[in-house]
């Protein structure tokens, strides 16, 4: 025979399925929040990497074109590379904050140090950056 308790769920099994029910919601939607969040962080980084190493290899490659005799001091072209490094368009994303000139043992200038800040970043980055040098006679 059947009796009344056969009949479905009681009271209390309902809302225990509804109590769990909404606690796995409440975890997925917290889970949920945390990836996008932190998915537009990693984003955010990513783009700030990639705007960094163009920054530095725009940096090394003026500097690479910079080619100063062995006779010579540098510091015209020095003052050459540092006044274009302040208004070239390449630094679409940075800001030059500092440039101070590289010396080798013999006192001469070999390179720049570099110091910028790339857009939306607070952190000041630093790029030390040798000048070119003269082909070897013969040399292709």
């Amino acid at each position: 025979m059947k009796s009344a308790d056969d009949d479905g769920f009681t009271f209390m099994e309902t809302l225990a399925s509804i109590g769990i029910t909404l606690v796995l919601s409440a975890a997925f939607c917290f889970l949920f929040v945390t990836l996008l969040s932190n998915g537009q962080k990693g984003n955010n980084r990513v783009l700030q990497a990639v705007r960094l190493v163009q920054t530095d290899t725009f940096i090394r490659g003026k500097a690479a074109q910079t080619v100063i005799p062995y006779w010579e001091r540098g510091t015209d072209a020095s003052a050459v590379f540092t006044a274009g490094l302040f208004s070239e368009n390449g630094l679409k994303n940075a800001t030059v904050v500092s440039v101070e000139n590289l010396y080798d043992a013999k006192k001469r200038i070999r390179g720049v140090a570099v110091n910028y800040k790339i857009t939306g970043c607070p952190d000041v980055f630093h790029t030390n950056a040798l000048f070119g040098s003269i082909p070897v006679v013969g040399a292709e």
